[in-house]
């Protein structure tokens, strides 16, 4: 639970100015931010976007592009920043949540481990904004203290990216390609001639355990999947590191544009490769469960049990041979220690 919000000076003055633009209704924005420890530090706030409803005593998102912007801002920060909460104008001096808000605010600290924080801004004349913790488990809410403060925000070293750091993707994306980056026709190749490795099918099934099972509510395939234009960037830049990796072991590794435009990672040279096929899925509430089970304490039993964990929200995941299985940074790593 946050105890203190720092914002930087760039998303307080967000707020201002949208505040100012839409001055006669509601609106809002959403917040993108780092949490360390108790205090959370809110870098970035989005616009609600041009197709969002604007009446002055309704306001509802435009949240094709709100995911789009948040998306294309992650990019410029060295470190990932996560959507922290939302914060809305409300009319005179009204600044409790509504029946509507609080639906709001539930799915949004659901999609932030069960916590987000939400404010809400009045003009009454004068600005104002009040800042609450939100839970996903109850409508009732605490309000937090709040401060803008850009030397808070450098003392947790939250920085923009290098330039020089992208300059580097760019190079050796287009130098082991000759292509542009938007042409995906062709590939992208990291390979060595000696010593090839290989990763077995037997290898990956007993190694990624955490395999996610469809219940009754979910598709009865996964041929439905599909990325957006940002999905496949953001699952090309979280594949970059392993790749390289791969390269370094010996192990010869493809990128191609698939089906449902995934991101298929090609390992091996024809006619013995493995295809792992790249999606962001956006798993609903309750609806998926991992295969791997997890210690839970049950206060009935007043012991531990063994439970399959549940997922909820966005995951970078996986498909090989019918299987999903969600990403993990390190796996080919751990696929690959043999070799080491």
């Amino acid at each position: 639970m946050p105890s203190k919000v720092i914002f930087s000076e760039r998303a307080f003055a967000a707020i201002l100015a949208e505040t100012y633009e839409k001055i006669a209704t509601e609106t809002g924005g959403v917040f993108l931010g780092i949490v360390i420890d108790d205090t959370w530090y809110v870098v970035e706030t989005i616009d609600p976007g041009p197709n969002s409803i604007f009446q002055t005593t309704y306001f509802e998102y435009d949240r094709a592009y709100i995911n789009h912007l948040a998306n294309k801002i992650n990019k410029l920060y060295s470190d990932k920043l996560s959507v922290l909460g939302l914060w809305h104008r409300h009319p005179d001096s009204m600044d409790v949540f509504s029946d509507t808000d609080n639906g709001t605010n539930k799915q949004f600290a659901e999609g932030n481990d069960g916590v987000a924080i939400s404010a809400i801004v009045n003009v009454d004349p004068k600005f104002r904004m009040t800042v609450y913790a939100v839970t996903s488990n109850s409508h009732r809410c605490k309000e937090i203290e709040h401060d803008v403060d850009d030397y808070e925000i450098s003392r947790a070293n939250i920085k923009i990216t290098s330039s020089e750091k992208i300059m580097k993707l760019i190079n050796s994306y287009e130098s082991q390609r000759g292509r542009g980056l938007g042409d995906l026709r062709g590939q992208y190749v990291h390979t060595t001639p000696s010593q090839q490795r290989e990763i077995s099918p037997n290898r990956i099934n007993s190694l990624f355990a955490e395999r996610i099972r469809r219940q009754r509510y979910s598709p009865d395939s996964w041929t439905g999947l599909r990325n957006t234009d940002e999905d496949f960037d953001e699952i090309v830049s979280k594949l970059y590191d392993a790749i390289e990796y791969c390269s370094k072991k010996g192990l010869p590794t493809t990128i191609e544009k698939g089906k449902g435009d995934a991101v298929n990672l090609v390992f091996g040279t024809k006619p013995r490769t493995i295809i792992l096929s790249f999606f962001i899925v956006d798993f609903p509430r309750d609806s998926f469960v991992m295969e791997r089970k997890e210690n839970v304490w049950d206060f009935v039993r007043g012991s531990f049990v063994r439970k399959k964990k549940r997922i909820t929200g966005k995951e970078v995941c996986f498909l090989f041979e019918d299987v999903l299985y969600i990403y993990d940074d390190d796996m080919f790593q751990k696929a690959l220690e043999p070799f080491s």
